[in-house]
């Protein structure tokens, strides 16, 4: 799966999607209509996403973090892990090897970042580099090492020394250059990063050595390239190019550019997850609402699912003494919101309401038998049943 940011209508805030780059199918994983997540990585377990969360439209020089969050790729189990304090911004989350740790970049009052590491469960905090200008942190592979930019301010008069990548132990001691590129991922294998060539006016795709050494050119699409990322098993590379809007994909070793999404709206920051097992649970559906409603030309239930998922409802309405039986036209799937709710409504035929008014009006009872069947983006469903009492 490769999660992303995309833009949601004219206010320019992102929601987070996944995709199957083999089929194409996405999914709004988030779907809040007044918050920007964006910067997502997912982690090892191919499951897991880290983000940065705003209100700020979001742009790469001017969105403003507020905190680092996780979610589930089903868009289950949402959570903050960290808050901005006051006049601080913190973003740019990345996963460390063994899934337990995010990095990220913590930006205080006085313009000064560095980079920072919290635990994933505890929220507990470290700070690993001193700054005062330090971003885009990256960990290992192999978990031993973390690599970050280092931005050196210019100071007049020149000449100023070079800003670096630096690659340092794990808890940030003894950085080493590796090269003046600011790297956007980590080869799976340990051996190459990924990186956007920025020469002020040209913006390609790239990879080197870890030291800086043995730079390709892999892309250089119309417009600006950016945000690569290394698919799990190495042999792609993914990234956004601002001149469609769209993620592209193409071999690590060089080849011809594909066309990812070709969606309307921006997308952002691909972060490629690792296969993980299949999901084979079925969403936790809630059926709430009255129980009796008054006779209306519609029937309604409101379902509420734990993951992402579509609810598709069918019914009947029965009378009893004499028993008769009417069928109620089935409605399309309607998306629901991971923790959220939505109405789902059946028509009732007039003649259906013509009969059913005129059997109440005779103390006949009448009841509508409804099923709902909640499915979640991996296909796994679960049929719920509710059992409403019609009145006058």
């Amino acid at each position: 799966m490769i999660a992303f940011s995309r833009t949601k209508g004219a206010s320019h805030l992102f929601d987070i999607w996944v995709m199957d780059p083999s089929t194409g199918k996405e999914v709004d994983v988030t779907n809040t209509p007044a918050i920007a997540e964006a910067q997502v990585a997912f982690a090892p377990d191919g499951r897991t996403i880290a983000f940065a969360w705003g209100s700020t439209p979001y742009d790469p020089t001017t969105f403003v973090g507020a905190g680092i969050g996780v979610i589930q790729s089903n868009g289950a189990e949402r959570k903050q892990v960290v808050t901005a304090g006051a006049g601080q911004s913190t973003d740019e989350p990345a996963w460390t090897a063994d899934g337990k740790t995010i990095l990220f970049r913590r930006t205080d009052g006085d313009g000064s970042s560095s980079v920072w590491a919290v635990d994933a469960a505890s929220g507990a905090q470290r700070q690993l580099t001193v700054g005062p200008t330090d971003s885009s942190p990256l960990g290992s592979p192999d978990g031993r090492r973390i690599a970050y930019f280092h931005q050196v301010p210019f100071v007049y008069p020149a000449p100023n020394p070079p800003s670096q990548e630096l690659i340092a132990d794990a808890n940030g001691a003894n950085p080493v250059a590796a090269g003046p590129n600011k790297i956007s991922d980590w080869s799976p294998d340990g051996l190459r990063f990924a990186y956007f060539f920025d020469s002020g006016y040209l913006h390609s795709i790239s990879t080197s050595a870890i030291d800086g050494s043995d730079a390709h050119q892999l892309a250089d699409l119309s417009g600006r390239d950016d945000d690569p990322a290394f698919s799990p098993d190495g042999q792609l590379v993914v990234w956004r190019n601002k001149g469609t809007g769209d993620l592209w994909t193409i071999a690590s070793g060089g080849g011809q550019p594909r066309n990812l999404t070709h969606q309307t709206g921006d997308e952002f920051d691909p972060s490629w997850g690792s296969a993980a097992a299949p999901d084979t649970t079925p969403p936790a559906g809630k059926l709430t609402g009255k129980s009796r409603q008054k006779l209306a030309n519609v029937v309604t239930v409101t379902v509420g699912c734990d993951e992402v998922c579509t609810a598709r409802a069918s019914g009947t309405v029965t009378l009893k003494k004499p028993a008769q039986s009417y069928r109620l036209p089935g409605a399309s799937p309607q998306p629901v919101a991971a923790g959220g709710t939505t109405a789902l409504s059946l028509r009732v035929p007039n003649k259906t309401g013509s009969a059913l008014r005129k059997a109440l009006k005779h103390h006949r009872k009448a009841q509508a038998r409804l099923k709902i069947v909640v499915t979640d983006i991996a296909g796994n469903a679960r049929a719920l049943a509710r059992t409403l009492t019609l009145r006058l």
